[in-house]
């Protein structure tokens, strides 16, 4: 299985956010953020970061990750070395909590 360029600078770029959002990002609501997956256009110009966190915490963790977005953005240009670097935008993944309602649903028919 061969991988084209946007699938290897998505893996980078993942990379790159998940140890930002980690290690070098103050914010402690940002901080909280996971990295589930990133999605690169074919041109490289825009990039979906999908995160996850503690549903409670959801709604916060998208405000900070928005306040942090630029600091992010430079990060990603420092380290990926680009030609361009790419507008960022954070998506909330709900594909956990959809997951575990379907196993949850597949339990009780289990169980009946």
């Amino acid at each position: 299985m061969s991988m084209n360029r946007s699938d290897r600078v998505a893996g980078l770029i993942k990379q790159i956010v998940g140890e930002t959002l980690m290690f070098k990002v103050k914010n402690p609501q940002a901080r909280k953020a996971t990295v589930h997956d990133v999605t690169v256009t074919g041109n490289l110009r825009s990039v979906k970061i999908y995160i996850g966190s503690a549903k409670e915490d959801e709604e916060k963790v998208m405000q900070a990750l928005e306040q942090v977005k630029g600091f992010v953005r430079s990060q990603i240009a420092a380290e990926a070395k680009l030609r361009f670097t790419p507008e960022i935008q954070f998506v909330y993944d709900h594909s956990l909590e959809y997951a575990e309602n379907i196993e949850k649903l597949l339990r009780d028919l289990n169980k009946k």
